[in-house]
């Protein structure tokens, strides 16, 4: 089983631009890099796509986060990426409940009728 290390990189900068003031910029890019043997790297398009996330400095949902000070400060000031960068379910994990359910009553209705024909068969 291959285990990831989470990274993280810092960058303080003391000269933002006005409308970045105030503001902290959250880039999960824990999806983008390429497998290999010994160790994970990013490729080419992951490390532009980082940079230019960067430079946007706009939201990116899955991906990016613009968080106000405020919002840090109701949250505790706790800077876990996952509380902001919010990943988007992949479709195979989205649950149909209705269809769900039908299999589910289909399913005990086989399970009666294969407990009906064992309790004829133990008579």
């Amino acid at each position: 089983m291959t285990q990831l290390i989470p990274t993280t990189i810092l960058i303080f900068n003391r000269d933002k631009q006005e409308n970045r003031r105030n503001k902290i910029l959250f880039i999960d890019a824990s999806n983008e890099y390429q497998k290999s043997c010994n160790q994970n790297y990013l490729r080419e398009k992951d490390i532009t796509h980082i940079i230019t996330a960067y430079q946007a400095f706009e939201d990116e949902e899955g991906y990016v986060k613009v968080v106000a000070l405020e919002e840090l400060a109701a949250n505790e000031y706790v800077l876990n990426i996952n509380r902001y960068v919010l990943t988007p379910k992949d479709e195979n994990d989205k649950i149909n409940i209705k269809a769900e359910i039908i299999k589910l009553r289909e399913l005990e209705a086989q399970r009666a009728e294969a407990e009906k024909s064992i309790n004829k068969y133990l008579r």
